[in-house]
């Protein structure tokens, strides 16, 4: 994989990524980003002059320099250790816990880039994304099972959330097992991602519910967030309370205030399916995952 930059007026664009899926960040700020189709993971440093990658192996491979210039290759490899890294999340330690798609699991990757199997295909089917609260908790997106389960870092099962193919509300029930898509308040279909949020509710992206969901800290369900969203993927808050959202389903960023009020964004270049989305310093980042890049918006805008 060779990395590509180049500077716009609305921020940076790097290309030459397969398909970009998920971001994060390590203890230094430092960008990550999991690719689907080459299998590997991606970490800059702080001027994204200059990346690493992780291929599943016992430690990051050596620095390489991100190139001037634009590609338009999208390379694509078979999966050797990671297959289908979908997410990525970190925690105090310096953590990172990587949720593989294809093959179901979530792997801690050790700062020293060792990775330890943490969570298998003996509790997941098809887990889209992994996000670690304040309290250390970790929220796994089940996409395939139409639930959110909930884990200590170590990999221990806590229970589920989402609706019985009997109508019953899970509230972090400690049994295993997929359940039906449903569209009743509290059940979910085919969701993306669980974040918890500030005030110690946990947002799901109920993907092809088109909504997001919310839940009390002990699984009671609240009222939702918004309206019709269009096919949301990711959810992030910042340290104002605003809160952004991926919508897959028609290309857009959505951008929530504390109150909840949502708000469009300006000044995004256009994008192909994007998946998930940041905020970054004064801005945001995105993969923009069909157009096999990765944006780094300087400012955001907020188009009231």
């Amino acid at each position: 994989m060779y990395l590509f930059r180049k500077q716009h007026d609305w921020g940076l664009e790097l290309t030459g990524f397969g398909r970009p899926f998920g971001l994060g960040f390590d203890l230094n700020g430092n960008l990550i980003v999991t690719d689907m189709d080459t299998h590997a993971i991606v970490k800059f440093n702080d001027e994204m002059s200059t990346y690493t990658l992780h291929n599943g192996g016992e430690s990051w491979g050596g620095e390489l320099a991100v190139e001037a210039g634009v590609s338009s290759c999208k390379p694509k490899c078979r999966p050797v250790h990671w297959n289908g890294p979908h997410s990525v999340a970190s925690d105090t330690k310096g953590r990172l816990f990587i949720c593989c798609y294809y093959r179901p699991q979530v792997v801690t990757l050790m700062p020293s880039g060792k990775p330890i199997d943490v969570i298998d295909r003996k509790i997941l089917e098809g887990p889209a994304t992994a996000s670690i609260d304040q309290s250390g908790a970790m929220f796994v997106t089940e996409y395939a099972q139409n639930l959110v389960l909930k884990f200590s870092l170590d990999g221990t099962y806590v229970g589920r959330l989402g609706r019985s193919a009997t109508g019953k509300l899970y509230k972090y029930d400690s049994e295993l097992g997929s359940v039906p898509s449903s569209a009743m308040p509290g059940g979910f279909d085919r969701p993306h991602m669980a974040v918890s949020l500030t005030d110690g509710s946990l947002i799901v992206a109920d993907t092809w519910n088109d909504r997001l969901q919310r839940f009390s800290e002990d699984g009671e369900l609240l009222s939702p967030m918004g309206g019709h969203v269009s096919r949301p993927v990711s959810v992030d808050q910042d340290r104002l309370g605003r809160v952004l959202v991926t919508c897959w389903g028609n290309d857009e960023l959505v951008l929530y205030d504390a109150s909840s009020q949502s708000l469009g964004v300006k000044n995004i270049p256009v994008l192909n399916k994007p998946y998930d989305a940041r905020f970054y310093r004064e801005g945001i980042v995105v993969a923009d995952s069909l157009n096999g890049r990765v944006l780094v918006i300087d400012r955001l805008i907020e188009d009231i």
